[in-house]
This record gives structure tokens, C-alpha cells and sequence, in this order.
């Protein structure tokens, strides 16, 4: 199995000229090596198991992994989404006044910052509701966010 920690392990050892300066930057590395080892491993293992789905979304750079779960019957998935749209609504609206609106002047920027962490936090929420509802149904959402994407270049919404 090809192991991330073998290749660091291999480039700290051919360029000791970093590390020997700093062992903990060496013991950092290796620990990290070793993480990245372990999450692939586990991903590999979740993707190998038609019960432990793994959607990952790729916005430019960064790779989210979302475990799903399921909950509920009937409706319940499907009303999930909806209620966690409308906090990430309403979570919206309460960053959006203190950034934009008259009184922003008024606003410390720890209460912003607090007020993005629930937006975010909302936001998250959201997401996950919308993957445990597509995990339901089998709903192919790498297919499905290829078609998204190429239905918002063709409308002009990339630069």
C-alpha cells in the first residue's frame, strides 16, 4: 500500500539539513506523515464499504468529507433540509446587518466573528443534511455537482 509517511520519512532523511537543526520539526512531520497515513486508510476502508458512504466536494483546494447518517423516515430527511436552510438563513441575515447594515458601525468585530462562526456553523449543518438526504437514495453527488458546474459555466457564474 502506497504510505505517505514512507515518502516524508525518505525526504527528511535525504535532506537532513532541515530537521537536524530542529528534531521537533522532524518528530512533526513523521506525525503528520503518520495521520495522513491513518485518514487514508480509514477512508479507503469507509469507501470499500457500501455502508459507511464518504461524499467528498472539492472547491478549488480544499477537500470536505462528509460521513453520513441516516435519520428519521418518510419526510424527516427531506424536512431536515429544509429547517437547516432556514437557520443558515437566519444566521445569514444576523452576519449580513452586522457587515452591511446602518448600525455595522456599532458592531464589535468579536461579535462578527461570532456571528460568522454560527453562520458557518449553520452552513455545515446544512451541508450535512443535504449529503444524508442524497446517501438515502443512493444520489450520485459527484455526478450531480459535474452537471451543477457545467450548468453554471454555461450561465456565466465562473470567472
Amino acid at each position: 500500500m502506497f504510505s505517505i509517511s514512507h515518502e516524508l520519512r525518505d525526504f527528511v532523511t535525504e535532506n537532513t539539513f532541515v530537521c537536524m537543526s530542529s528534531g521537533k520539526l522532524a518528530d512533526r512531520l513523521f506525525e503528520i506523515a503518520d495521520r495522513i497515513d491513518r485518514e487514508h486508510e480509514a477512508c479507503v476502508s469507509h469507501l470499500q464499504h457500501d455502508k459507511m458512504p464518504l461524499i467528498s466536494v472539492i472547491p478549488d483546494e480544499t477537500i470536505l468529507t462528509v460521513h453520513t447518517f441516516q435519520m428519521g423516515n418518510g419526510k424527516e430527511p427531506a424536512w431536515k433540509v429544509l429547517e437547516e436552510a432556514a437557520e443558515a438563513y437566519n444566521a445569514w441575515a444576523i452576519v449580513d446587518d452586522a457587515m452591511n447594515g446602518p448600525e455595522r458601525d456599532e458592531f464589535t468585530e468579536a461579535y462578527v466573528d461570532s456571528e460568522k462562526e454560527y453562520l458557518a456553523d449553520e452552513i455545515a449543518d446544512c451541508i450535512q443534511a443535504c449529503c444524508n438526504l442524497a446517501d438515502r437514495y443512493d444520489i450520485d453527488l459527484q455526478a450531480a455537482m459535474s452537471r451543477c458546474e457545467e450548468r453554471n459555466r454555461e450561465r456565466g457564474r465562473y470567472k
